[in-house]
């Protein structure tokens, strides 16, 4: 939902995600990657954070962690 411009609509389906596993690292991801798009960075971080404590080792964790401090 990104991709097509509506990060509320993202936000909600991360959320989905993040309850139906919530130790999974990509779901923080696109928690943190919608919260960021949503202009809520402090609350993105802090997802991207959980998402790195949960899948240190996975690209797709380290790569989003790392444009959000970018940006910062």
């Amino acid at each position: 939902m990104l991709e097509r411009g509506r990060p509320d609509e993202a936000l909600a389906q991360a959320r989905i995600a993040e309850r139906a596993d919530p130790r999974s690292g990509r779901a923080w991801v696109a928690k943190g990657q919608a919260l960021d798009a949503l202009g809520r960075s402090d609350e993105a971080g802090e997802a991207l954070a959980r998402a790195l404590a949960l899948a240190p080792q996975d690209g797709i964790v380290l790569n989003a962690r790392g444009v959000w401090l970018c940006r910062q």
